[in-house]
C-alpha cells in the first residue's frame, strides 16, 4: 500500500498498530483479558479521531506554529470522538 499512498501517509499510517499494541499491553496487565478485549473491539472507530487529529496537525503545524496546532488537533479528536459517543448512544436508544 505505501507505494500508492507515499511515504508521508504511509509514515502516519504505521503509528496505529503501535498505538494498539501499547495500549493492549498496558490494559492486558492492569484490567485483564476481557477488558482489554473490549477496548480492542471499540477502538478501532475512535481511532479514526485519532487519525483526523493527526491530519490537522499535519496540515497545520506550519502555518499555525505548534501551540495552536496541538490544541487544534485535541480539539478535533475530542470533538470526533464526542460525536461518535452521541451517534452510538443515539443508535442504542432504537
Amino acid at each position: 500500500m505505501s507505494f500508492r499512498i507515499g511515504p508521508t501517509a504511509s509514515g502516519n499510517l504505521a503509528v496505529f498498530p503501535i498505538v494498539l499494541s501499547s495500549i493492549m499491553i498496558i490494559l492486558h496487565h492492569r484490567v485483564g483479558g476481557p477488558a482489554t478485549a473490549a477496548v480492542m473491539a471499540n477502538a478501532v472507530i475512535g481511532l479514526g479521531g485519532f487519525a483526523v487529529a493527526v491530519l490537522v496537525l499535519s496540515l497545520t503545524a506550519e502555518p499555525l506554529g505548534s501551540a495552536l496546532a496541538l490544541g487544534s488537533a485535541l480539539l478535533v479528536s475530542v470533538g470526533a470522538n464526542l460525536m461518535i459517543y452521541v451517534v452510538r448512544q443515539r443508535l442504542a436508544v432504537k
